[in-house]
């Protein structure tokens, strides 16, 4: 058995750790840079070049796509899924989390609970806008990004206009988002899908920052959700067309609400933090799962 991940480094912590827990249960697992492979097309065929050999035997496939490599690494994935490789999460799931507009337009579409959320490039209608949004405080997010980069908040009309103003000479996408206040105080509750269950959930919390993510200075601990956070999450991956994904939730006096899918999820504040060792259940599913069987994820 042998599997590919798609990463840019072998030193990331999450693509480090899953190639320690496949070689550990006999499984070689190699990286390859989705930048460094190049898709010929000819004919009616495509192939996968990595190191100027074709790539054209493998069980299984880990896409670690993250944001500076996404739409490039999504041109990879899908070249090697329509070549029948087997992979973790699909192109069309990889293409669903591209960016936080199509996200939270899909979570509408699928009628699953979200944040009010408006695309803006200029500062025409912003009276409208914010009546719609709550007022403020607004939440302002760019339409890519990850780890909390990118996430701004907006407490009056001067600082909101100069930051649509500045993303704007930056021709920069972004989207104002209504606040919520959460218990505690800005927390979120992160919940792990694979292969359509529910594996574990983390709550974060920022002491000093409303943006909860770890890296902005959150804290991870374990967290026990509810059969309703369950169900919707476990919607939310499906309709999403993830067989492993990480689904945030806002926990509101109105219920729960998703404010992000991401198909790429870290691994290290999840694990050296809050002591959930995800790459082992991962490995464990590709191991009893994938690499054995014809099982279509």
């Amino acid at each position: 058995m042998n599997v590919i991940v798609l990463s840019k480094s072998p030193w990331i912590y999450s693509t480090e750790i899953i190639l320690k827990e496949l070689n550990r249960r006999g499984i070689e697992a190699k990286v390859i840079n989705p930048l460094e492979c190049n898709v010929h097309i000819e004919g009616n065929n495509s192939f996968v070049l990595y190191e100027g050999k074709l790539i054209d035997k493998t069980d299984f496939i880990i896409p670690r796509i993250g944001s500076a490599s996404h739409f490039y690494g999504l041109y990879v994935v899908q070249a090697l899924e329509e070549k029948g490789f087997k992979v973790l999460n699909s192109y069309k799931g990889l293409l669903n989390c591209r960016n936080k507009l199509i996200i939270y337009n899909k979570l509408v579409q699928c009628k699953l609970p979200t944040a009010k959320t408006t695309l803006v490039k200029t500062t025409q209608n912003l009276d409208y806008i914010l009546n719609n949004l709550n007022g403020f405080p607004i939440i302002i997010k760019l339409t890519r990004g990850s780890q909390g980069k990118g996430v701004m908040i907006a407490d009056n009309i001067n600082t909101l206009r100069s930051i649509i103003d500045t993303m704007s000479l930056l021709e920069e996408d972004i989207i104002l988002q209504e606040y919520f206040e959460t218990s505690p105080k800005y927390s979120d509750i992160r919940v792990y899908v694979l292969n359509k269950s529910v594996i574990g959930a983390t709550q974060r919390i920022n002491f000093f920052d409303f943006r909860s993510n770890t890296h902005c200075g959150g804290t991870m601990k374990l967290y026990k959700i509810n059969t309703l956070i369950e169900n919707i999450a476990l919607k939310a991956a499906s309709y999403f067309d993830l067989n492993f994904c990480s689904i945030d939730f806002l926990i509101t006096d109105g219920g729960p609400k998703i404010i992000e899918i991401n198909s790429t999820p870290g691994f290290e504040k999840v694990e050296t933090e809050a002591g959930f060792k995800i790459s082992s259940l991962l490995a464990d599913y590709i191991e009893h799962k994938l690499c054995t069987t014809n099982i279509k994820t």
